[in-house]
């Protein structure tokens, strides 16, 4: 922009953040119930747990989980993907091996939620699927209290952690 504007540039009081601790989360892979078949509409392909480790005898503060992305490692064979904590599910975007989901749930401190990942699975047997989170910033998650972002980790739930799911055939697909 060219030109003079009034107020500009804008100037405001000093503010200092002290010695905060927000919320603080961990999520952890669990095994699915069962193969994924080829052609299976509504399929269980990923079970998480997310722990809201933030300690009560800290501040005991609440998290919101407002966004998870997760990432398939394995074939780009799935579609129509949703989240479900048992209670509520989202819907979400297959984005070529990045799935995502935008949520509102609250975990209380010390507590957890057991998340499942449903899709559509097309493929051909031994195609496989791997859902994992790949990076902590993939995970937004506010602290009720303070509202500030709480500390994710996923190395429990990372790459390294989560094991291929080979699809298998129904016996009556071709």
């Amino acid at each position: 922009l060219i030109g003079n504007y009034p107020g500009l540039p804008l100037m405001s009081n000093d503010f200092t953040f002290a010695n905060v601790t927000s919320g603080s989360i961990s999520l952890i892979a669990e095994s699915v119930s069962d193969l994924p078949v080829m052609g299976q509409q509504n399929a269980e392909i990923s079970k998480f747990r997310i722990e809201n480790t933030t300690s009560t005898t800290t501040n005991g503060e609440s998290v919101a989980i407002r966004h998870l992305e997760l990432y398939n490692g394995g074939d780009n064979i799935i579609s129509n993907v949703k989240l479900s904590d048992g209670t509520n599910t989202v819907a979400g975007i297959v984005d070529g091996s990045k799935l995502i989901f935008n949520l509102d749930t609250l975990i209380k401190s010390s507590k957890s939620k057991t998340f499942r990942v449903y899709a559509d699975v097309g493929g051909d047997e031994n195609d496989s699927i791997e859902i994992y989170a790949r990076n902590t910033y993939d995970i937004i998650a506010l602290g009720k209290d303070y509202n500030f972002g709480a500390k994710v980790n996923i190395s429990a739930f990372g790459d390294d952690d989560v094991s291929s799911l080979a699809l298998v055939s129904s016996g009556n697909l071709e």
